[in-house]
């Protein structure tokens, strides 16, 4: 156990003291600082258990929104014909963009976060974006500051301590305040038109599910957090949420995914070679017959212990004084770390851990068996709320890319690492590639 300024922080990398931590009622609980609720627009600042949103939200506020939240997702067709067939719409966007870039090298990072954000704006407000909407290429900018705000050492110190927070926003060393008022603002301009044809028979959206709970609950008030301008706050907050949760740690998983294919032209021909048997040369594939791609599940799910985005998880907070089943004490308001890198990386369990090896999940007959240390949305009851749409989002994406195109280098000699940079999510080095259609 160590400190970070005035908060006590205890780290733990042991699988079954994760999995304890994410499921114990206790040890839930999320670690408050004034400032950024009163930034993100709580109607009680004072009062963690107020915190908007779902993501940092704790007690009666989180276990409401979050249900909801679940809830409305899988009525809006998560995992279902209904998203596959918008999720393919942005693939077929996408794979026209790469056409256009005539094999010359580029960046694919800010067209596979547009890519995937269009796909939940589409779900939060039923809009289609063009990729050049100031909207939606706004919106990247500040999800961006985000991600690296909060990657930043600075601001891990400065979130132990609220007044140096308020101090160092003045003076310009942090700025997610800012950042988080103004994405607001936007969710806020997004929900307006919404609210003022909002017809409760006809739900096509996220904020339209939530506009018919917050009437349900005017009637029998059962869940506080829907009501007034709380509900409000945790309307807007729930939707930055998804968009910080949901857009960031897909894209990135994306473009971690092409630099192993460009690093390892073996595998990627191996996974070309399955889709075409499986689909028909240069065919879309859909998840209908994903079962029958193991090789390429394998790929992915190495993608994801290896790229690991959420290689540190949102750290919970103890609610009060308890034990762990190893017998360590855990003082309240102690900040747990569930250190996810080291569970993927451990050599015991994956031997030559930094090697991209797909095989390593293939069973003697060469099905696809899922290990349960990879665990790239989180462990226990705040694991990711987003992980279906998540996973189809993936294996779309990375399957229509690799079935139209040859991903290489943007010049033989290029030096491509696999070195990392931190923000919000663990994410490449820049690189560039060419997208090679394939004849």
């Amino acid at each position: 156990m160590s400190f970070l300024w005035l908060h006590r922080v205890v780290v733990l990398s042991d699988i079954k003291l994760i999995q304890e931590a994410g499921n114990r009622e206790e040890l839930i609980g999320r670690n408050f600082i004034e400032y950024q609720a009163l930034k993100r627009g709580s109607v009680d600042p004072l009062n963690m258990d107020k915190f908007p949103g779902v993501i940092w939200s704790r007690g009666n506020t989180w276990q409401e929104q979050r249900r909801f939240s679940l809830q409305a997702l899988r009525d809006l067709g998560f995992g279902k014909n209904r998203t596959e067939e918008m999720v393919l719409e942005e693939v077929a966007d996408l794979s026209t963009y790469l056409d256009s870039t005539n094999a010359e090298p580029i960046n694919i990072r800010s067209k596979l976060n547009i890519a995937i954000l269009n796909a939940l704006w589409r779900i939060t407000t039923s809009e289609k974006l063009s990729y050049d909407d100031p909207r939606l290429k706004r919106i990247l900018v500040l999800l961006d500051d985000v991600s690296h705000q909060f990657g930043s050492p600075i601001n891990a110190l400065l979130f132990s301590n609220k007044i140096v927070l308020v101090l160092a926003e003045q003076i310009g060393i942090s700025a997610l305040g800012s950042l988080f008022t103004e994405l607001g603002k936007y969710v806020r301009e997004i929900a307006k038109p919404l609210e003022a044809a909002f017809q409760s028979d006809c739900l096509t959206n996220f904020v339209e599910h939530y506009l018919k709970m917050a009437k349900e609950q005017e009637q029998s008030g059962e869940m506080q957090s829907f009501l007034g301008k709380e509900g409000q706050s945790n309307m807007v907050n729930v939707i930055i949420d998804l968009f910080i949760a949901g857009s960031e740690t897909t894209s990135t998983t994306l473009h971690w995914a092409m630099l192993y294919m460009i690093l390892n032209p073996d595998i990627q021909r191996k996974v070309q070679d399955e889709l075409d048997e499986v689909f028909g040369k240069g065919h879309q594939p859909t998840t209908s017959d994903r079962a029958k791609t193991p090789y390429t599940e394998a790929v992915i799910h190495e993608v994801q212990r290896l790229g690991n985005v959420a290689y540190r998880a949102i750290p919970h907070s103890a609610e009060k004084d308890c034990y762990l089943s190893s017998g360590h004490f855990i003082p309240k308001n102690t900040m747990i770390l569930c250190h996810l890198e080291s569970l993927m990386k451990d050599p015991e369990v994956f031997p030559e851990p930094d090697k991209f090896d797909p095989v390593r999940y293939l069973d003697s007959k060469g099905n696809f068996k899922p290990h349960p240390r990879v665990v790239p949305f989180g462990v226990g009851r705040r694991r990711c709320l987003g992980e279906n749409l998540a996973r189809m989002e993936l294996y779309l994406f990375f399957t229509g890319i690799l079935a139209k195109f040859n991903l290489e280098r943007a010049f033989p000699d290029d030096k491509i690492t696999t070195d990392s940079l931190y923000g919000f999510v663990k994410y490449p080095k820049a690189y560039n590639l060419r997208f090679i259609p394939r004849l």
